[in-house]
């Protein structure tokens, strides 16, 4: 299903995806929306990898690809560190508001898939294994699907 979105006045596309399979289970689960954070409408050459940073706060934070980008390159270069490092994403994340959780666990303790993180009603962007994504409202928005992957810590606007 393609569907049209608007975001900072400006218009993109969206892939949905939802598994028929697992759809009737007695958990609720998060659902797959492919979005590239407005990546597509900048002039730089297709990545493949290393991108998920500005990405998943552009896209958190409703701002665009190319803003999230220069203000992280500009952060990174003031404090001697790379755009993509956690301490570098934090400063800018508390900057915004956006305070740092611990990971949800299950009734057993263990921490929860993406697929089942808890994100009814709250934006977050997740820190999964080598990978940071946004959830909103019970959508995995990324550009491809990384739900099977725990989901650690997180940071939400509190």
């Amino acid at each position: 299903l393609l569907v049209p979105t608007l975001n900072n006045g400006l218009n993109y596309f969206i892939l949905v995806y939802n598994n028929p399979i697992t759809k009737n289970r007695r958990y609720n689960m998060n659902t797959f929306i492919q979005n590239d954070g407005g990546y597509a409408l900048t002039n730089f050459k297709k990545r493949k990898i290393g991108n998920c940073v500005p990405r998943a706060i552009a896209i958190a934070l409703e701002k665009s690809y190319l803003d999230v980008w220069n203000e992280l390159m500009d952060l990174a270069k003031e404090n001697g560190l790379f755009p993509n490092t956690e301490r570098c994403y934090s400063y800018y994340l508390l900057k915004y508001g956006w305070h740092k959780q611990k990971p949800q666990r299950t009734a057993n303790g263990k921490m929860r898939k993406l697929k089942y993180f808890n994100s009814k009603n709250i934006s977050a962007i997740v820190h999964t294994r080598k990978h940071l994504v946004c959830v909103k409202n019970g959508k995995i928005l990324d550009i491809w699907n990384p739900s099977t992957y725990k989901a650690g810590s997180y940071w939400i606007k509190i």
